[in-house]
């Protein structure tokens, strides 16, 4: 998530997963993905 500054959308397209996956998983283990976004 670091990586690609938050967007959900890229890095789920990198993990080769849908991006409504990877925001369930990030919501099931309660990581928000503005955490990840540059000056947080």
């Amino acid at each position: 998530m670091r990586e690609f500054k938050g967007s959900v959308t890229q890095a789920a397209e990198r993990a080769g997963m849908e991006r409504e996956t990877l925001h369930r998983l990030l919501k099931r283990y309660g990581l928000r993905s503005d955490e990840f976004k540059p000056g947080r």
